[in-house]
């Protein structure tokens, strides 16, 4: 914008320059004209008598003009949207601190869900079993079936047991937990599903060492196909 500035500046100077240059040029030819034409005849010349001024000549006005090559449009402003889904730390502390109003509770409570989950109403004298938390190491399947266990033995159904869940992970589990989108995790059989592709990695496999001993790699086995076995 700077260089524009300037070019448009250096522009108006120059026409200014030309339009005086003109002027001066035009009261020159009239001044020369003025002393060339005779004076009547039978006039009477008096030199005391000062000949008339020349015809004054107004300067040419500068005309207006737009340099359309030079004119700037503004760009359009930049509209930062609001983000509107909540943090995913922030959906964990309300979690959190719904379970102490639950703890701290002896009547049946309505435990609101968030993105789109049922809302689940949880048992009068409901307690948050003492259930050790999943970190994203270990077994999920384990995982799983040590919760689905605890919460169906506090009389809990597959709603409630989604609602709670989070509650039964910790640091990086539970984080992604709150990134779920909740078209994921509508049901329970959905929200198994996602958490054993998330944490299959860490599945524990039992394997005996007779069987490591009788396992060979075959004539036509590649080494890493081997490997995956």
């Amino acid at each position: 914008m700077d260089s524009q500035i300037v070019t448009v500046d250096q522009f108006a100077e120059a026409m200014a320059s030309i339009q005086e240059a003109i002027a001066s040029l035009g009261r020159r030819i009239d001044g020369q004209q003025a002393q060339q034409v005779p004076p009547p005849v039978g006039a009477q010349y008096d030199p005391t008598v000062p000949p008339p001024p020349p015809p004054s000549q107004s300067a040419p006005q500068a005309m207006p003009f737009t340099l359309h090559s030079q004119t700037g449009v503004a760009p359009p402003p930049i509209t930062v949207p609001t983000p509107t889904s909540e943090d995913p730390h922030a959906r964990m502390d309300r979690l959190e601190q719904g379970l102490r109003q639950l703890r701290a509770s002896d009547r049946a409570t309505t435990w609101e869900g968030f993105d789109g989950v049922s809302v689940a109403s949880l048992p009068a004298k409901f307690r948050m079993p003492d259930i050790e938390r999943y970190t994203g190491i270990g077994c999920p399947r384990l995982h799983l079936r040590l919760y689905s266990t605890m919460m169906r033995a506090h009389g809990l159904d597959k709603p409630q047991m989604i609602t709670l869940f989070p509650l039964s992970l910790s640091g990086a589990a539970q984080r992604w937990f709150a990134s779920l989108e909740a078209s994921r995790r509508r049901t329970w059989d959905d929200l198994a599903q996602e958490f054993l592709r998330q944490f299959s990695f860490n599945t524990v496999v039992d394997v005996s060492r007779r069987e490591l001993e009788a396992l060979k790699q075959r004539l036509d086995e590649s080494v890493s196909s081997f490997i995956s076995r």
